[in-house]
């Protein structure tokens, strides 16, 4: 299997971190204990401008202690992961389809 970089939208990290069950963050330890390069960022830094979509996003590295550790953030251009995978917690309402669009 070839490296990939993926990308993980989310709900902020921060009302993530306190449930470290939660099911993206032991998607993004699989997809890292497979060797992928992962990145995590919220549904609310997505900007676009007039040819670039992007993201401030947080590259994911292993730690030991608490599973999944996050870096410094950097803006990256959404065309440069392999795959985006959207995990925002319901309700499916407006909110929730903005993004997507």
């Amino acid at each position: 299997m070839s490296k990939k970089k993926l990308l993980f939208i989310t709900d902020p990290y921060e009302s993530l971190a306190p449930y470290r069950e939660d099911t993206s963050l032991r998607m993004i330890e699989a997809a890292l204990d497979l060797g992928h390069d992962c990145n995590l960022t919220s549904y609310l830094s997505l900007s676009q401008d007039m040819t670039t979509l992007s993201c401030l996003a947080y590259q994911c590295v292993p730690d030991h202690a608490n599973r999944i550790e996050i870096t410094e953030p950097k803006t990256l251009n959404l065309k440069s992961f392999d795959e985006i995978h959207y995990r925002l917690d319901p309700p499916v309402d407006a909110h929730y389809l903005a993004p997507l669009h």
